[in-house]
C-alpha cells in the first residue's frame, strides 16, 4: 500500500514529536490542549501496538482523518499547523507516560509478548476505543 506524502508528513508531525524535548525551553509557552495531548498518547499506543504486533497496523486513513481534526481544532485554539511544535510545550513526561503504562497493565502487555500486543489491540478494537479506531488487522 503507497502511502501518500500528505499522509506521511501529518504521520511525522505528530508522532515523530511523541518523547522529543521541548523546541523551547521558555517556561511562558503553554502545554498542548487536552485533546491533543490524548489524540499523542492514544497513537503512541497504537503505533507500540502495530509496531509489535504483525497482523495490525495503524489505519492511515483514520489517522489521516484525526490528524487534520486536530490540526483545525489547534488552529481554533491560536496554534500555527506548520509550528505548533514551537508554541507549546511538550506533554510532561507523567502525563505521557502514565496512560501508555496503564493501557499495558490493562491488557498484561509484555515487550517481550508480540501475543499480548496483538491481544489488546484486537480488545481495543472491538471496543471501539480511541486506540482502536486508529488500528486495523492486516491478516
Amino acid at each position: 500500500m503507497k502511502i501518500n506524502a500528505k499522509i506521511k508528513m501529518a504521520f511525522f508531525l505528530v508522532f515523530a514529536s511523541l518523547g522529543s524535548p521541548s523546541v523551547s525551553a521558555e517556561d511562558d509557552l503553554p502545554y498542548p490542549p487536552t485533546y491533543f495531548s490524548k489524540f499523542r498518547i492514544d497513537l503512541a499506543v497504537a503505533q507500540d501496538v502495530a509496531e509489535n504486533c504483525k497482523g495490525i497496523e495503524i489505519d492511515r486513513e483514520v489517522f489521516s482523518q484525526l490528524a487534520e481534526e486536530q490540526m483545525q481544532m489547534l488552529e481554533q485554539d491560536g496554534f500555527t499547523r506548520e509550528n505548533w511544535r514551537s508554541e507549546m510545550q511538550d506533554i510532561p513526561v507523567g502525563l505521557r507516560d502514565r496512560p501508555r503504562t496503564e493501557f499495558y497493565m490493562k491488557w498484561g502487555v509484555s515487550k517481550s509478548d508480540a501475543q499480548s500486543y496483538c491481544n489488546a489491540g484486537q480488545m481495543e478494537m472491538l471496543r471501539g476505543s480511541s486506540i482502536g479506531t486508529l488500528l486495523m488487522n492486516t491478516e
